[in-house]
């Protein structure tokens, strides 16, 4: 595992096609903007760990982005999205 220290604003790239962007830092919670290809899918932890849970749907293509719907947001709870 590779760990990095980054700054509000500063980002990280992953491959050619990926950028982390960290949004801001409070307390002990950090919120992250991504910037991927629309066709990867980008789960937090504890959804792989319901996928891998018996009887529960196991491909992702549901989760995949609806339309006009920023990849960053994706499943993120409507109460933490702020719109300037």
């Amino acid at each position: 595992m590779l760990v990095l220290t980054r700054k509000a604003s500063q980002t990280i790239n992953i491959g050619t096609d990926v950028t982390l962007t960290v949004l801001g830092v409070s307390g002990k919670s950090v919120r992250l903007g991504i910037d991927a290809p629309k066709e990867i899918a980008i789960l937090r932890g504890e959804l792989c760990l319901q996928m891998e849970q018996p009887g529960v749907r196991k491909d992702a293509s549901h989760l995949l982005p609806k339309q006009g719907l920023p990849l960053a947001l994706m499943n993120v709870p409507a109460s933490v999205i702020q719109v300037p």
